[in-house]
């Protein structure tokens, strides 16, 4: 409740009456909220200072704080989760929003004494990371506006992957002093298709999979538009994949195992835009994870074991 009416005073100040009419006009009649509920709830709103109170005509008004819309920044998609995404792990009350920050906070720390320790001229590009990876987690401080552009928040988000990979592959010939290995350009951009495919597909669900509350590509782009986009991201992976197994001299054979898989994993898109369904879906999701298992393999362990087997 508390952060359903923090979003009702981030929208304007009101007394404790407007925001009972409010929620019940919200919740369609199905839901009439109780003075014994909302003024409470008010009440340990203004004592945390997340919200401050001031008489106005007689009436006591309510309006947030700044600690208030930090507090609702922080906790963005908590309510939205607990009500349309219960069964993940923080509606369910295995892990604290809280203890996340500290787990990812205390991760952060120990990378960045690690890197300092065995990498130090990478600390700037994993201090670049971390900033995009924070901002990220703001949505940029746009959240409403990348929402309602799924394709802006696509690209943003999908643009940590090559950041993650330029940084990795950085600690081998970065630290080495020596120049980057050639086609490093195409696997950075495998790594951006792949995030894309990724994310799309686990976001595209048949018209009977949608749910309230829950941003999906099918919803924001369509049917069609959705799975065929999906497709692109498969093909351009591909295609670059190919680009930069050239240049290990694993041109000719991977080609041909990029074909094979490439087709089985374009059948799964393929079938989803001809009858979607709720299996489909779920096939496209399969298929989304191992594209990306089967490119890094055939791009990291592919050279040396062809050159093993002299192939």
């Amino acid at each position: 409740m508390k952060y359903v009416i923090l979003k009702l005073l981030r929208d304007k100040p009101r007394h404790g009456y407007e925001v009972m009419k409010e929620l019940e006009e919200r919740m369609h009649g199905c839901y009439s909220p109780s003075p014994g509920t909302v003024y409470p709830t008010l009440q340990w709103l203004e004592d945390e200072g997340l919200v401050k109170a001031k008489e106005v005509d007689g009436k006591k008004v309510y309006e947030i704080t700044p600690e208030g819309l930090k507090f609702l920044d922080e906790h963005k998609d908590a309510d939205v989760d607990r009500r349309y995404r219960p069964e993940l792990p923080v509606p369910r009350g295995l892990v604290t929003l809280a203890e996340l920050r500290w787990i990812g906070g205390a991760a952060l720390l120990l990378v960045v004494a690690l890197n300092a320790w065995v990498a130090p001229a990478l600390l700037v590009p994993i201090l670049g990371v971390a900033a995009w990876a924070t901002l990220m987690t703001k949505e940029f401080f746009v959240r409403d506006w990348l929402r309602a552009h799924a394709s802006a928040y696509l690209l943003t988000h999908m643009l940590i992957m090559p950041m993650i990979d330029a940084y990795t592959t950085g600690l081998d010939w970065v630290v080495a002093r020596a120049h980057a290995p050639p086609g490093l350009f195409y696997f950075l951009a495998v790594t951006f298709l792949n995030g894309i495919l990724i994310e799309i597909g686990r976001k595209i669900r048949a018209p009977e999979g949608e749910r309230e509350g829950v941003d999906t590509y099918t919803k924001a782009w369509g049917l069609r538009t959705a799975p065929a986009v999906w497709l692109g991201a498969l093909l351009g992976s591909a295609a670059t994949a190919w680009l930069a197994t050239r240049q290990t001299g694993a041109g000719a054979v991977s080609a041909v195992l990029l074909v094979v898989m490439g087709v089985g994993c374009a059948i799964t898109g393929a079938d989803f835009l001809r009858a979607p369904s709720a299996r489909r879906s779920k096939r496209i999701e399969v298929a989304s994870q191992a594209w990306p298992l089967f490119t890094y393999s055939l791009l990291g362990a592919g050279p040396f074991l062809l050159r093993r087997f002299g192939v």
